[in-house]
């Protein structure tokens, strides 16, 4: 009977990668050449268009303080618009 202390435990993986060498440097020299062939093929674009999303709010109430109009009245209104 066998002692467990003994006992070699074998990662498949790592032996076959150890078994084949020359496989597995072809394999890996394979999907560089793919990675890099879908890279160099991936449509690209100069300016590509984006919109970015602003809005400004501006609010005109002549005679009240500047901090009142901004808490009563631009912010409940910026509030809304970004619901």
């Amino acid at each position: 009977m066998e002692n467990n202390k003994d006992k070699i435990r074998d990662f498949k993986l790592t032996v076959f990668s150890l078994k084949n060498k020359t496989t597995i440097f072809i394999l890996t020299l394979l999907i560089i050449v793919a990675g890099w062939m879908a890279y160099v093929n991936m449509p690209k674009e100069l300016y590509p268009e984006v919109t970015f999303p602003y809005i400004m709010v501006q609010t005109i109430y002549p005679g009240n303080a500047p901090a009142d109009i901004e808490n009563l009245i631009t912010r409940p209104i910026e509030k809304e618009l970004t619901d």
